[in-house]
């Protein structure tokens, strides 16, 4: 029912306006308890970012307040704006933990609840909103804003995705943080109106005239506040910086680079494995600056715009953050008419530079398998999203693979919609779609069980959903991507007084993942990542470049040189390179090109060594001074810099004697990023080393970067070829060069040619008489990645002569595990056909696909007992039943049952062990419950007779960090050994409270184990000092902890204390790995202590010389 109020315009006096107005309400009241009361306001002076600074002070940084603004078909300002401050109500939500505000009554409660979103549904079940006249019905108009974390999905599936197997949560906010505005103002662009819009609640407890009044008088305030008169005065930034200047590189990341790369190998031996088809690994960076939050949405999202632009502007401030977004995408979508919409957004392309070269681009992207089978899968999972609360029949895929066009860039997009069920809600909507498949993969759950074991700490908002939630039900939820985190609790700020007024520093969190496949490079997987996050960061850059730049070098290296005037530094551009050798490699490195944040450590580190260790020379005689200067955004070449300080002496000659580990970082570097110039110096440096020539081969094809394989193949001793071919497949302008200069091509270039679906590239290859290829090469592993990339053009004309590429069993296994039934149909219908194995059938069980597996059946496959327990892995009762129903059933073993108890499906495990005989089970099912289900441990052993467990149960137990788990075990007479301490230690997982664990089986009595912990994987020191308080071996190697310990940022105040404690005695050696400390405060605390020993204690600490050596 919509309430048509008169209007305004035609009223002549102000008491026949205010009658009006209340006959009006009067008249909603009878049919609505939440009845709008507003005022409608020319906007042609009033923009939305003025109106939030109106009623949001500029200091008030823990005031929940939101700014939301879009964009429309690609470069235009969409229609509407809204703008919200002082909620009346707050649902704060941290894990099962729920802080409900009410800021009307002044008063806080605190609730457990299994899901917070429920919450918010009792407070919403009553509301019977009247519509808002002049705006259309789905336009948001007040009700609840805020954001849902990525581990809000942890609400949905408690038991598959519980609490305590999340990562660590460093930054402590809200896992949900919801606010209910009663007051809020909408701009509309196409009337050049602003609604300024108080809703009345009547509750039956307050008449239809109070609420009136109070309503009015609300509106009355935000007017007045919105006036001219009391309009403050917003600075006049200029964005100085050009918009498509290289962005800067993030300062830190919560992993290395090693590290990272470690865990993309890690995803794809998943994915190989049958686990998951696709992984969103992502890593957090952190940037410093004295551009103020609201600067950066200002002068930073806002003019990305340009270059950029996302139908979600967002600046939202929170409980312990402010988020500042310009998301791209949907997470999910309601409108008042009840239909559901997803709208998946992956498969990117330049823009072309004439409408020709632009239609040819938009051919290359829908031509690009690897790019169109992704976006087909994540179409897949959108709708299996709003299938799940969507009317039978309803979802529809309303456009598939249409092209987006941006200013610069466009996407493949896809809109997948669906009519919600009677008696579901927007929040039965939203539980369905968290969280998108774009940020963790498939089979998401699967996906994110293995995130939560490789990502070092909680996601927090990113890859969750910021937006909005009406009173009448509609709902406007954008996917976190492209968002900066900026937690306001800082405790260790710093204040610039350069200027009218002080700012703060504040630290930007910009988190950013990579879509990771079975033939995914993980070099390449890392740079996107990299890019990504600068590309993000680019909004600080143009916030920083709209004042002044800050304090002069000289009022900076007047500064005290402690932790906060390293970073006091650190966010004002400094470039102080001192050049330690040996000592952080990594971060000279960094330094070198640019990094400022580095170079300040290692200049901060350098002045304490000098001033403790004094004179101590000998020790520090590798610490080179370089020259300062003022970083210039405009005018820098690291090279140059480089080359002034390694002329100025005696200095030049130590270190290319001594470092050589130091000029083949940044000749990997420079190669990199392309930097030419730089490299053609680096190299005159060097001595020629056909090993390291042959790496920067690989690096500047994997990079595609022609000139520079140009010019090391230059000269009279061009670098050897190495694996240049099988790096440069993405980049065929690099391929093609190489295969014409007579680089040897193998089958692995096939490989990932074929496995990209690259059919013009490898034709050209057969063709081109200077590309000279093996027979040998064109073999069943190409075959093979054609069937993975899904092209089935491709595998036509790589089987048929003259290719005539040989297949096998690999070929039908493969597009089993693509699910791709045209495809597998296609190779069992050639003359002879592709043999079939019972790998296909196992593809298929693993992956769900019941369909596939009967056919499989029915061309005669063979299965095994793998299949039941893929099956089970999916907990897939119906597939079991029909595999077990054949005439000749399909094996079974005890493997089963441990997958349905690991997943954990109790329905599952039931039904197996009701079968005639009940499926097998033996010790692992137990093991595999402790770590998943609890409740599921405790019906294995209820059953007559119960399920068999041992001493490995508690193993499970203890590395999971469940206690009372660990506890009711040993009641129940299981067998608890030495193991379980090594399990507590071990942290793999990365959750629960492990150090009580300790103490408690410490207290048990049960006996010491036999080895140390697991030292590459510990990073808890209390648990290390308690290790060694009890009188429990440690060896040498526990210097590793230090690698570990950076991830999780532990307390390096610990590390020293293990350190001492450790150095002191004489049973066991004392390593700390000094190159792997991150360039952070925490780092440069510990090396102050170090050097604060005793005498005796120092001499045992000497500078590496060399990059993996440690300091002893």
């Amino acid at each position: 029912m919509y309430l048509k109020s008169p209007a305004l315009e035609s009223v002549p006096r102000e008491s026949s306006q205010e009658d009006a107005e209340w006959q009006a309400f009067q008249l909603a009241a009878g049919s609505f308890n939440l009845v709008p009361v507003y005022k409608r306001l020319f906007s042609d002076q009033l923009t939305a970012v003025l109106a939030y600074r109106c009623l949001v002070k500029e200091d008030d940084r823990a005031a929940p307040s939101f700014l939301f603004e879009s964009v429309v078909n690609g470069n235009q300002t969409g229609r509407f704006s809204f703008v919200g401050a002082q909620p009346a109500l707050e649902v704060v939500a941290k894990g099962q933990t729920v802080t409900v505000l009410d800021h009307v009554h002044g008063k806080r409660s605190v609730q457990q609840q299994a899901d917070p979103m429920q919450v918010a549904i009792q407070l919403s079940e009553a509301w019977k909103p009247a519509a808002l006249d002049g705006l259309p019905a789905d336009v948001f108009a007040g009700g609840w804003v805020g954001y849902t974390s990525y581990d809000t999905v942890r609400y949905v599936y408690p038991g598959k995705l519980p609490f305590r197997n999340a990562p660590e949560d460093d930054r402590g906010l809200p896992d949900i943080h919801l606010a209910l505005y009663n007051d809020v103002v909408v701009f509309d662009q196409a009337t050049k109106l602003a609604y300024v819009i108080s809703w009345a609640h009547l509750d039956g407890q307050t008449g239809p005239r109070e609420a009136f009044q109070a309503a009015k008088q609300r509106r009355s305030r935000l007017c007045k506040r919105l006036s001219a008169a009391n309009a403050p005065r917003l600075p006049n930034g200029q964005v100085s910086l050009a918009l498509d200047m290289q962005p800067k590189t993030p300062d830190a990341a919560n992993v290395t680079r090693q590290e990272f790369l470690d865990n993309v190998a890690l995803v794809k031996e998943h994915i190989q494995a049958g686990d998951i088809f696709q992984l969103v690994l992502s890593q957090r960076f952190e940037r410093r600056t004295f551009a103020d939050p609201f600067e950066i949405y200002r002068y930073g999202c806002r003019a990305l715009r340009v270059v950029n632009p996302s139908p979600y502007m967002v600046y939202l401030q929170a409980r312990g953050s402010i988020l500042v977004a310009s998301s791209p995408e949907i997470l999910c979508r309601l409108g008042e008419d009840r239909t559901v919409t997803n709208r998946p957004l992956a498969g990117t392309r330049r823009r072309g530079k004439t409408p020709e070269d632009d239609e040819a681009l938009e051919k290359e992207l829908l031509a690009d398998a690897k790019e169109c089978s992704e976006h087909v899968m994540l179409v897949d999972l959108g709708r299996n999203d709003v299938g799940k609360v969507s009317e039978f029949g309803s979802v529809d895929v309303e456009a598939l693979m249409q092209i987006e066009r941006y200013s610069h860039v466009m996407h493949i997009s896809s809109t997948v919609t669906g009519r919600l069920k009677a008696g579901l809600d927007a929040w039965d909507a939203l539980r369905a779609a968290l969280p998108a498949g774009t940020v963790s993969g498939a089979p998401k759950v699967k996906a994110m069980e293995i995130i939560d074991k490789l990502e070092t700490t909680r996601r927090g908002p990113y890859g969750g959903g910021i937006g909005h939630v009406g009173f009448n039900g509609s709902m406007d939820i954008a996917l976190a991507l492209r968002t900066m985190v900026i937690p306001t609790a800082g405790t260790d700020s710093l204040y610039s007084y350069d200027g009218a007024a002080p700012r703060r520093d504040w630290t930007v969190h910009l988190q950013a993942g990579a879509g990771l496949v079975a033939d995914s490079t993980p070099e390449l997987e890392y740079e996107e990542c990299v890019n990504k996050a600068a590309a993000l960061g680019r909004a600080v850059d143009l916030a920083e470049s709209a004042f002044s730049p800050g304090p002069s070098s000289s009022q900076m290296l007047d500064l005290p040189l402690d932790s906060q005037g390293l970073a006091f530094l650190a966010a004002s551009n400094p470039h102080d390179l001192l050049l330690i050798p040996g000592l952080l490699p990594a971060s000279i490195t960094a330094a070198a090109l640019g990094d400022q944040q580095a170079a300040s450590y290692l200049r901060f580190a350098a002045q304490q060594f000098a001033a403790f260790q004094s004179p101590r020379s000998d020790d520090i005689e590798d610490i080179c001074a370089a020259a300062t200067r003022e970083a210039d955004h405009d005018d820098f070449s690291p090279y140059h810099e480089m080359q002034s300080l390694l002329q100025k002496g005696q200095e030049r000659q130590s270190i290319l004697s001594k470092r050589k580990e130091y000029s083949a970082e940044l000749l990997c570097e420079t190669t990199r990023r392309g930097m030419l110039a730089e490299l053609k110096w680096l190299r005159g440096l060097c001595q020629h080393n056909a090993d390291a020539e042959s790496q920067l081969m690989g690096i500047a094809a994997g990079n595609g970067h022609l000139d520079v394989l140009q010019h090391l193949r230059s000269g009279p001793n061009p670098a050897p070829w190495g694996n240049s071919c099988n790096r440069a497949v993405e980049h065929t302008d690099c391929l093609k060069w190489l295969l014409e200069s007579g680089c040897p091509c193998q089958d692995r270039t096939l490989r990932g040619l074929a496995g990209r679906g690259h059919l013009d590239t490898l034709q050209w290859i057969r063709a081109h008489p200077r590309a000279v290829v093996p027979s040998s090469s064109w073999n069943t592993t190409v075959i093979a990645a054609a069937v993975e990339s899904s092209s089935l053009p491709l595998l036509q004309w790589l089987h048929e002569p003259p290719v005539s590429c040989p297949w096998d069993s690999s070929c039908t296994t493969a597009a089993a595990w693509n699910s791709d039934l045209p495809t597998l149909q296609w190779l069992r219908a050639q003359d002879p056909p592709c043999p079939l194995t019972s790998h296909a059938a196992r593809a298929a069980a693993a992956c769900g696909n019941l369909p596939m597996l009967q056919w499989l059946r029915a061309q005669g496959c063979p299965w095994d007992a793998m299949c039941c327990y893929g099956a089970a892995d999916n907990g897939s009762i119906a597939m079991l039943h029909w595999a077990r129903a054949q005439h000749v059933p399909c094996p079974w073993n005890e493997m089963s049952t441990q997958a349905a108890a690991g997943k954990p499906s109790l329905e599952c495990l039931q039904w197996l062990r009701a079968q005639d005989p009940p499926c097998p089970w033996n010790t692992g099912a137990c093991v595999a419950a402790a770590s998943a289900d609890f409740g599921v441990l405790k019906w294995l052993r209820a059953q007559d007779p119960p399920c068999p467990w041992d001493a490995a149960t508690a193993e499970q137990a203890a590395m999971y960090g469940n206690l009372p788990m660990l506890q009711w075990l040993h009641e129940q007479g299981c067998a608890i050994d030495g193991r379980a301490y090594l399990a507590a230690a071990f942290l793999w997982q990365e959750q629960g409270p492990h150090k009580p664990i300790l103490q408690w089986l410490h207290g048990l009595g049960v006996p010491a184990p036999a080895e140390p912990p697991a030292a590459a994987h510990i990073d808890d020191v209390p648990v290390l000092l308690w290790w060694a308080d009890n009188g429990f071996l440690l060896l040498p190697e526990h210097h590793k902890i230090v690698n570990r310990a950076r991830r999780r940022y532990c307390t390096f105040h610990g590390l020293l204390r293990w350190f001492r404690r450790a150095v002191s005695n004489p049973t066991c050696g004392a390593h700390l790995a000094f190159d792997s400390f991150a360039p952070s405060n925490a780092g440069q605390d510990l090396l102050v202590r170090l050097c604060q020993l005793p005498p005796e204690l120092i001499t045992r600490i000497a500078v590496a010389a060399d990059m993996q050596q440690d300091i002893i």
